[in-house]
């Protein structure tokens, strides 16, 4: 039998729901085929835990930054083997052991102890509470017992085929298999006024053919395929097609559906996955409010319009807040376009922390991109973080953030980014080339009006319309160091702000308060690393601008030494 190696971390705490910190560790061997109840039992003699006194819920993560994943059945420890059996690293994905003492005695389950003739010499009591769920709980239970009972018998070759229900109500079930002509048979009835199954006679022999579980099974409707394939939808970065769907149930259950089948199944299950997005808009007022109450100090708002339909929602978290008189004076903002069922953009600010990070802002998800919600979102910005000298907000040309920034902050510069607007003189007077790209950002990263100039003239042996195209159009004060109003530092695109879009764009095709979640996740992880890197810094400045001003420091000495040489031989020559 083939064992897997698995590591537990136990007895540790969980942070902003996707990290354990402070845990012990421990090493056990499990089977590829492991049931749940048999990992169950593994994990309570390796870390010697009374089932009485104790219960344990087994989590895994599938990547960082996500919520982890409760093994709670049998489904749960297969995808939890497809997912090893991907990666053999395993201490890429170990098992979180959640310990909890018990409030009342454990219930377990009979199991089947079989004689040596095969016959049932203890009675099994299954609960089964409805009847829908019955016939499936019922015969994967039975396949389970029925192949270890072969396993620990000379039959061990046999493979046992699939039961169909040939009788189901709520006082009784009857399974045989698919083939009438087999002897093998399944009966169990209900148990007085209990809610619990007794099986009556089980034949454990199959007399069929092989080749009699290769067709379509009529148990095997696209809302049990949904249920089945439901744990392959965690991580939303794969595309998960209809036709991967047909050979998975083939090579995993040897079951063969349709590409229709397996297409409604797909579909039933990302809207269950991702939550119906119509339900979803009822859920942001309690999501903004545990967002208040988790982080004390962070500011929300929801917008809706007459019909009392949602329209805004705004939110910024209070380390944000906090932290922001510790970052460089400049706010880039940007928008996403949301891929979901009802659309919508998120339009998303962001700064650069002492150590030129991305420092996220503020957040709002709104109807499209207008002059109305540019406005709205910029306004919100100043009430939550008001006004600092020096301040400067990059963008880039949409018409309607140039009205909102005019509107909303009319003291404050408003920088044009170089790239888009580089980009915009590629499409404006059809040059390109590295030339061109050389010549403008020299212009515009240029200290002093001589380096200035002769980049301008560079410019004007490409095109000479394009000078008068960044003076008079654009106006140099909006996309130039030499003749802004304020500081731009290093920002002198809105490449932060694309990042940011890139990092969401896995999840802007979820439901609102699926999208809420992720972001508040997002930006929650990036503080507790940026955290840990502030902690670990024993530089007297941030780690890169140290680095930097080391490097222009070791340069300088050597500009010093060339400086006096050619002052030193000017003035013998003069003399």
């Amino acid at each position: 039998m083939d064992v897997r190696t698995v590591i537990l971390f136990y007895n540790g705490t969980w942070v902003d729901r996707t990290t354990y910190i402070d845990y012990e560790v421990e090493g056990i061997l499990i089977p590829t085929d492991c049931s749940h109840y048999e990992l169950s039992h593994i994990v309570y003699e390796a870390l010697n835990l009374d089932r009485n006194k104790y219960t344990i819920d087994l989590q895994f993560q599938v990547t960082e930054g996500i919520p982890p994943i409760r093994i709670k059945d049998d489904s749960g420890c297969k995808f939890y083997e497809q997912i090893r059996r991907k990666n053999e690293d395993e201490t890429k994905y170990p098992i979180f052991v959640n310990i909890s003492t018990s409030t009342t005695d454990n219930e377990h389950n009979d199991r089947v102890n079989y004689t040596d003739n095969g016959e049932t010499s203890l009675q099994t009591r299954q609960l089964l509470p409805t009847r829908t769920e019955y016939a499936t709980k019922m015969a994967d239970y039975v396949i389970e017992q029925t192949q270890k009972s072969m396993e620990e018998s000379s039959e061990a070759n046999q493979i046992i085929s699939n039961p169909q229900v040939k009788r189901s109500s709520k006082l009784d079930c009857k399974l045989g298999c698919i083939d009438d002509n087999c002897n093998w048979t399944f009966l169990a009835s209900k148990h007085g006024k209990t809610d619990m199954f007794i099986i009556r006679k089980i034949e454990h022999t199959h007399t069929c053919s092989l080749d009699i579980t290769s067709g379509d099974h009529p148990q095997a409707t696209s809302n049990l395929v949904g249920k089945v394939i439901k744990n392959k939808f965690v991580n939303s970065k794969r595309d998960y097609t209809p036709t991967e769907i047909v050979d998975d149930m083939v090579d995993d259950y040897s079951v063969s559906i349709s590409y229709q089948k397996a297409w409604r199944a797909r579909e039933k299950t990302i809207v269950d996955a991702c939550r119906c997005p119509q339900e979803s808009y009822s859920e942001i007022p309690s999501i903004l409010y545990m967002m208040q109450i988790s982080n004390p100090g962070t500011i929300t708002d929801l917008v809706t319009d007459e019909d009392n339909k949602f329209k805004y929602l705004y939110f910024a978290v209070c380390a944000s807040i906090k932290g922001w008189q510790h970052c460089t004076p400049i706010i880039v903002t940007d928008r996403t376009f949301l891929t979901n069922q009802h659309g919508g953009t998120l339009l998303i600010a962001s700064a650069q922390n002492a150590n030129r990070h991305i420092f996220p802002l503020a957040f709002a998800v709104v109807d499209s991109e207008n002059d109305s919600s540019w406005e709205w979102f910029l306004h919100k910005i100043k009430e939550t973080y008001g006004e600092r000298e020096g301040q400067c907000i990059v963008s880039d040309r949409h018409e309607s953030i140039l009205k909102a920034v005019k509107e909303t902050f009319p003291d404050i510069m408003h920088g044009v980014c170089c790239y888009h607007l580089m980009k915009n003189i590629k499409m404006k007077f059809k040059k390109g080339g590295d030339e061109l790209k050389i010549a403008f950002n020299s212009a515009s990263k240029a200290y002093n009006i001589e380096d200035f100039e002769k980049s301008m003239q560079d410019l004007d042996n490409i095109n000479v319309r394009i000078r008068d195209y960044l003076v008079s159009e654009i106006g140099v004060e909006k996309w130039t160091r030499l003749y802004g109003m304020n500081r731009r530092y290093k920002t002198m695109t809105s490449n932060i702000a694309e990042l940011v879009n890139a990092a969401l764009k896995a999840v802007r095709d979820l439901a609102i308060a699926t999208l809420l979640e992720c972001l508040h996740s997002l930006v929650q992880r990036w503080y507790w690393e940026n955290k840990n890197r502030a902690q670990k810094t024993t530089t007297t400045l941030a780690k890169i601008p140290e680095k930097t001003l080391k490097k222009q420091r070791d340069m300088s000495l050597k500009y010093k030494q060339i400086f006096w040489y050619t002052k030193y031989t000017t003035t013998t020559d003069l003399t």
